[in-house]
């Protein structure tokens, strides 16, 4: 019996060492001493990671046997065991490959520049940092990997909560250009709302792009409206898709927190296949299936049932002992029908996400090579809004749902897209033509929910529970024209590239109104004063009212553009 005792007490001491965590500080340094502000420092197996200061400094709590691994722009990553130190510095190595990096974001030369030697800074996230960072969207990986970007998930925000918002450098999402393989990506169909990052404005959904498929991510972390337009004033985000024809890879992940919430499962693949020995074909996919989570507190509404807007104090309780009597009644009342005070969610939403993408090209002869890319998404969502309590009148159906109710919005988004174009050396000239669709949809529903307008009712199908509340729709046609070609020696430049071309473009934007019973006011009375004025319940599905008939939209756009560029190394030392 003894020693069954301290056999369990070694063990449950070996195991609360182990669970224990230390912070960690250092710095990140070249193997010439300068400081590295940016790298990325990372738990290796887990997501816990952060990025070093503008001295290179970092700060990180890990277990004490944990292996850092440490990687940065331009350099190799390099693994570095704790072992049980609190000062953990890093130098790194110089990567001829991370180096030499050939980039086509940020210049229209002929023939590409390294990324440390364009106009503008660039950072390249390769498929290898993408599978480092083990996450498992395009955002969530940008977000560790690129210093100027950020993006977050957004809770009781409409739709919102199911298309997460990025930003460049702080500004706004509409101010950052989104390319696939170096053609412009199509917005989504959803203004963001409700407080949110980048309220008032309509970004790009990263996340119908499967990480699978991502061959290396260009991030171009400065201003580039000279070069693509004022929608590139943040910067530019090019996605390169893989091209690779030999490869084959599959790889799942699951994570979940320590609160037993935000289940995630994924499963993606990737294929490359050889089309004749004269072009290839990248196929790859992804299902994500990401539950919610939930950060919320209890309510702290003084009364549940008895109150008045919003759980207050009803104006004819003007004494201590008649609020305390309150109180009590409705404490009572409170536990004797079991109403949770949590009945509220505040965290990211479930979202399941089924995505592939495709990638090709093939040269057909006299020069020419026919390139196509594209995919499609389909994603449906499920997040909460704020919870209506049993005494907001205006909000409540108490024959349907007498203990209040927690509402949901639940939407089906679709994506696809395709590009197909050709491209040649003509008269000494790249030659580039092109076409471009994508197309977004955002249909809204709402679940556990009432009209509280229309007539209460014992079931519901008096008052209905679940409503379509329309659609958002946005669709982008783009075409194309380049020509580029490098001229070396001309006068006194040591290179001259003359770039030129044009884009007709066709954007499209429609909003679907949703069913009746949605958005109609059929002005049902709450109350009448004493004046004889009377109150209306609420119209419209509560947390998201229907678009209305008057609502719809069908509104089409075209744009024309051209332009003309030069490009010079005026020496060896000097890029113009």
């Amino acid at each position: 019996m003894r020693k069954t005792l301290l056999t369990s007490l070694v063990v449950m001491t070996a195991l609360a060492a182990h669970a224990q965590k230390i912070t960690v500080t250092g710095r990140v340094l070249s193997t010439a001493g300068e400081a590295q502000p940016g790298a990325t420092v990372l738990e290796t197996g887990t997501t816990n990671g952060t990025s070093t200061g503008a001295n290179g400094e970092y700060s990180l709590s890990v277990s004490p046997q944990a292996t850092l691994t440490v990687s940065a722009i331009g350099f190799a990553t390099q693994q570095v065991p704790v072992q049980g130190r609190t000062r953990v510095d890093a130098r790194l190595a110089a990567s001829a490959t991370d180096i030499g990096d050939v980039v086509v974001t940020g210049s229209r030369a002929a023939i590409g520049r390294t990324n440390v030697l364009t106009t503008a800074p660039v950072d390249v996230i390769t498929a290898r940092e993408i599978r480092a960072f083990a996450q498992t969207d395009v955002s969530q990986v940008l977000t560790y990997a690129a210093p100027s970007f950020q993006s977050s998930r957004q809770s009781i925000s409409d739709g919102t909560d199911f298309l997460d918002p990025a930003s460049l450098r702080g500004l706004g999402p509409d101010q950052v250009l989104v390319l696939v393989n170096g053609k412009r990506r199509y917005s989504q169909s959803l203004v963001n709302i409700n407080g949110t990052i980048g309220r008032g404005s309509v970004g790009t959904d990263l996340n119908t792009i499967p990480t699978a498929s991502i061959k290396r991510i260009e991030v171009l972390r400065d201003g580039a409206a000279a070069l693509y337009g004022s929608d590139a004033i943040a910067g530019v985000i090019n996605i390169q898709l893989k091209d690779d024809s030999t490869h084959t890879s599959a790889s799942s992940l699951y994570g979940q927190t320590t609160q037993s919430d935000g289940k995630t499962e994924q499963v993606d693949f990737s294929t490359g296949i050889s089309l004749n020995k004269r072009g290839f074909l990248d196929l790859s996919g992804q299902f994500l299936n990401r539950s919610y989570t939930n950060r919320s507190f209890a309510d702290t509404a003084p009364l549940i049932y008895l109150g008045e807007n919003g759980g207050q104090y009803p104006a004819s309780a003007t004494t201590e002992q008649a609020r305390r009597d309150l109180k009590a009644a409705d404490d009572a009342l409170v536990a004797q029908r079991g109403f949770d005070r949590r009945d509220i969610r505040v965290g990211q939403s479930d979202s399941r996400n089924f995505g592939g993408m495709f990638n090709g090209a093939y040269r057909v002869g006299a020069g020419y090579e026919v390139y196509f890319f594209g995919g499609a998404s389909y994603r449906t969502g499920r997040g909460s809004g704020f919870n209506r309590l049993p005494n907001q009148t205006a909000q409540r159906d108490l024959n349907l749902f007498p203990d209040g109710f927690l509402p949901f919005i639940a939407t089906v988004i679709t994506d696809h897209s395709g590009t197909v174009g050709v491209r040649k050396a003509l008269g000494g000239y790249a030659f580039d033509l092109s076409n471009t669709f994508g197309r977004n949809n955002l249909n809204f529903n709402v679940e556990n929910s009432i009209n509280a307008s229309l007539p209460q009712g014992t079931t519901n199908t008096v008052n209905p529970t679940s409503f379509y509340a329309g659609r958002l729709a946005f669709m982008q046609n783009s075409t194309n024209l380049g020509l580029s070609r490098r001229y070396n020696n001309v006068g006194p430049l040591a290179t001259l590239n003359v770039a030129a071309g044009g884009e007709f473009r066709v954007d499209n934007f429609v909003i679907g109104k949703g069913e009746y019973a949605s958005y109609v006011n059929l002005n049902r009375v709450i109350s009448v004063n004493a004046a004889g004025v009377p109150s209306f319940a609420g119209a419209g599905s509560q947390v998201f009212p229907g678009y209305q008939p008057q609502d719809e939209t069908n509104r089409t756009r075209t744009n024309l553009a051209g332009y003309l560029d030069l490009e010079s190394d005026i020496s060896t030392r000097l890029l113009v």
